[in-house]
């Protein structure tokens, strides 16, 4: 009773009703029996109550995420109550002490408690969930857990609040952000369906401005070589 209580005080209104019936099921399930949760039997486990057919509209799985949440929450704070949780566990002394954190001292004492609790739960959390295509489901357990009552959006224009949080999830995952690959304008386009030419070719098409001329060749008959089309401009 004691951690359905305090996760459903923490589960945001719009999906309360959704998990209020189901969330104890859950919890008596995953939690309290002689297994010990672990990442295979807790990916899909809230799926048993929350069927993905049921959720398949952009709107819906938007609250399918929201409920995931809420029910690996619930886990994760299980484990924290475990006598061997202590261990994965920091004080504030311990958590300013790594060298990645050692900014936060600047944080009032607020801010700095909710961090302490963030990255002890996120912690917690990989032990369940891998860390990798989850930072979303993560993040959002961790804020849930910390018990604000804030979401912390990620992105380009996030506040620095969350990205002191993205910096939590970085460290304890060891799992670093890879660079987007650069997105491809309508030139990048046209230039892909005409390959690169030789220089001194280039140099030949912009003395005699037959661009225009060899992209339309190319395009009709993209088998012919290079030499084969400057002989067509050429002749």
């Amino acid at each position: 009773d004691y951690i359905y209580n305090h996760i459903m005080e923490l589960c945001p209104l719009e999906v309360r009703g959704d998990v209020k019936d189901k969330l104890m099921f859950y919890i008596q399930e995953n939690c309290l029996n002689d297994l010990d949760p672990d990442m295979d039997t807790i990916k899909y486990s809230h799926r048993k109550y929350f069927p993905y057919e049921d959720f398949k509209c952009k709107e819906k799985k938007e609250s399918l995420l929201q409920i995931e949440i809420v029910m690996k929450a619930a886990i994760v704070f299980y484990l924290s109550l475990r006598p061997e949780g202590i261990f994965d566990l920091m004080t504030i002394q311990e958590l300013l002490e790594v060298q990645e954190y050692a900014d936060f001292q600047h944080e009032d004492p607020i801010e700095l408690t909710n961090l302490l609790n963030f990255r002890n739960y996120m912690k917690i959390a990989l032990k369940i969930i891998p860390a990798k295509l989850n930072k979303r489901l993560l993040m959002g357990i961790c804020a849930l857990l910390e018990g604000v009552g804030k979401v912390y959006v990620t992105g380009g224009a996030q506040v620095p609040a969350t990205t002191r949080r993205v910096m939590i999830y970085e460290v304890e995952s060891s799992v670093k952000p890879q660079p987007r690959a650069k997105r491809r304008n309508a030139s990048d386009t046209e230039n892909s369906l005409f390959p690169a030419i030789p220089d001194s070719s280039r140099v030949f098409m912009c003395d005699c401005g037959s661009i225009v001329k060899v992209r339309n060749i190319w395009r009709h008959n993209k088998t012919m070589k290079h030499t084969s089309i400057i002989e067509s401009i050429k002749g």
